[in-house]
């Protein structure tokens, strides 16, 4: 109310649509939130039902609930904003069901517990169950004076998940059956689930599962692992305990700690990480000549281009190779092409290392021929060239045979 000379003026507000009701805001009266209603009227089953609800001393922003209902009235709601009570009742309800309403506006709040019957029109056919033995089947009954006369069988399988099974008194768990076919079934496995699966997929295609393990239903029935992969580079999803994981697919390694991106490092060939995510090919200290690798997961140390190790020696425990790698530099008259190829020394010249190998270069006046140094003028072995041999009897002399005479 308001006040106005000592006068209380009630001012009224709608709660949007049907809702609406009286504050009295600040009346002496009271200043609880309270629900005004009396019992709402009757439903009638397969009719849509209606009927707004009324608080006193509140603000507009009242909030409506229904914190509990009979099993009679599952059918019945409340806009949560209005308090429009509404539902189809699908059958009648002759005793009376009881229900309970909560009002809060954030501040303060209300409750109230009404009761509600559903009665039928005259000539009404309306769904009905019937139990036989351990099945429920659909039937159909006729309303007459507002109360429904006998069930009659249809021959049909109950459709209701809420009244199934023997005695039609038994309502399907959502976890274990996805429909009733005179029974709680999961799709056409011939009953329900067992307490360690779970029921998913729609109608007859349903199938019970072991969520904690599947990896297409992990955790729940829409959570599939192949479909949460998104950028995780070389992953297998697995199910485990209800929880997605996503172990390695070899040789790939998680090498940053990164879930997000999988498991992104080829451990195969990666240097820093070979065969393992951390596992460096490194050179040693002191090693010269060595170009570390990674092969197979395996750290390799070749000899860069031109180098060898040609020194005897153990291994070093960590790299493979001699401790000092790959100290040879080939190309020399010590090592030519290969460790211990040594060039030999002629008369008449020095050794040298060619691109084809070992080589000589002659001193002045003579001429190289294979790996010799020749005076091409007086060797009657290679006379005048390196190809030419003075036939027996006869001498070289200015490159040219000559007869014991002379020429």
């Amino acid at each position: 109310m308001r006040a106005c000379r000592g006068v209380w003026i009630p001012v009224t507000f709608c709660l949007g649509g049907w809702a609406c009701g009286t504050a009295e805001v600040g009346s002496p009266s009271g200043n609880g939130l309270s629900i005004v209603d009396t019992a709402p009227p009757p439903a009638m089953a397969a009719e849509p039902y209606s009927h707004a609800l009324r608080v006193l001393h509140a603000s507009p922003a009242v909030h409506w609930s229904l914190p509990e209902r009979a099993t009679e009235l599952d059918w019945l709601s409340v806009d949560p904003l209005s308090g429009l009570l509404r539902g189809i009742p699908s059958t009648v309800v002759a005793a009376p069901a009881a229900f309970r309403v909560r009002a809060t506006d954030g501040a303060l709040s209300a409750e109230r517990s009404f009761s509600l019957t559903v009665t039928c029109r005259d000539g009404a056919h309306l769904p009905c169950s019937l139990a036989l033995g351990e099945t429920c089947h659909a039937g159909v009954a006729v309303c007459s004076s507002g109360r429904l006369g006998a069930c009659g069988d249809t021959g049909l399988p109950s459709a209701d998940r809420r009244r199934c099974g023997p005695g039609c008194a038994q309502a399907c768990d959502d976890l274990l059956a996805n429909r009733c076919d005179g029974s709680c079934v999961c799709g056409d496995t011939g009953g329900a689930c067992g307490p360690a699966t779970q029921c998913c997929g729609e109608g007859a295609s349903g199938t019970c599962v072991d969520t904690q393990r599947d990896n297409a239903h992990c955790g729940t029935c829409q959570t599939d692992c192949w479909a949460t992969v998104g950028a995780r580079q070389h992953v297998a999803p697995t199910c485990g305990a209800g929880v997605c994981t996503y172990g390695c697919l070899p040789p790939y390694g998680d090498c940053n700690a990164d879930e997000a991106d999988g498991c992104e490092t080829d451990t195969a060939t990666a240097i820093d990480h070979c065969g393992a995510c951390g596992r460096a090919c490194l050179s040693g200290a002191g090693q010269a000549g060595v170009a570390a690798t990674c092969s197979s997961g395996e750290c390799l140390h070749p000899c860069l281009a031109g180098r060898r190790n040609c020194s005897p020696g153990a291994p070093s425990p960590l790299f493979g190779e001699d401790a000092d790698g790959c100290e040879t530099t080939l190309g020399t008259v010590t090592s030519c092409q290969s460790c211990g190829d040594v060039c030999a020394t002629p008369l008449d010249g020095a050794p040298v290392c060619g691109p084809s190998g070992c080589a000589v270069a002659c001193d002045p006046g003579y001429s190289a021929c294979g790996l010799a140094c020749v005076d091409l003028a007086l060797d009657r072995n290679h006379c005048g060239s390196c190809s030419k041999a003075c036939t027996p009897g006869t001498f070289c002399m200015d490159g040219t045979c000559c007869p014991p005479a002379g020429c």
